[in-house]
């Protein structure tokens, strides 16, 4: 606006008479010029963009010549076809449409549920050579899984008892890790002391899930 111009360019003259100005500041004319320079560039700007929509709109006159192109060759097509067809029996049938095709739409399929019990086996099946101790840990090792709190949750609780099983221990230490914990606690149980993996099965539930966990049941022993 005017008024704005006006404004900056009184502006600009005060700063050119600050008394404390350095004299190659006060010769230098960069601020005087400033307006004439920004509308230089905004003009450059705006030349710019109009070049860009006229090239859009000739991509785009293109893309609409050759679609009208492609359907008047598939509508002269067709009457070609029809033409053919012109001496043949009425009755005769030279297409078939068929209305047996059920459509649903997107909404109508039922959304994911998830199952309400995962079941790990009743073992870890390992091929031959391999160790499935160095292949869990390694596992466990990307994700914030905490061995020596666990071990130390194993200790505390066997302080008072003889022998506790995974389930009672996950009631006295909430997992923090979800099944991650439950993967760790297998491989403390199969790698340390003399705990116990039996090849049956604990139903676990864990706290914030809705689903269940079967996994091989296990007792921490210390004897």
């Amino acid at each position: 606006a005017p008024e704005r111009r006006r404004e900056f360019s009184e502006l600009i003259e005060l700063a050119y008479a600050l008394p404390n100005l350095a004299d190659e500041l006060r010769n230098d004319v960069l601020l005087r010029r400033l307006q004439f320079i920004l509308r230089s560039e905004g003009n450059k700007v705006v030349a710019s963009n109009e070049r860009l929509v006229a090239q859009l709109r000739r991509v785009l006159d293109v893309r609409q010549s050759a679609e009208r192109r492609e359907v008047g060759r598939l509508i002269q097509e067709i009457k070609t076809l029809a033409h053919r067809t012109r001496d043949l029996p009425m009755h005769l049938e030279l297409i078939e449409v068929d209305t047996n095709i059920e459509i649903s739409s997107v909404m109508s399929k039922a959304p994911w549920t998830p199952a309400t019990s995962i079941e790990f086996g009743e073992g870890l099946q390992v091929s031959e050579g391999g160790d499935y101790r160095e292949t869990l840990a390694a596992f466990l090792r990307l994700h914030p899984v905490d061995f020596e709190r666990l071990r130390k949750n194993i200790r505390d609780c066997l302080q008072t008892r003889v022998q506790i099983s995974l389930p009672e221990l996950l009631d006295l230490c909430p997992p923090r890790n979800g099944v991650l914990e439950l993967l760790a606690y297998l491989l403390i149980a199969d790698s340390d002391g003399p705990h116990v993996v039996l090849e049956s099965l604990d139903l676990i539930k864990l706290p914030g899930e809705a689903r269940s966990f079967r996994v091989p049941q296990i007792i921490f022993s210390n004897t």
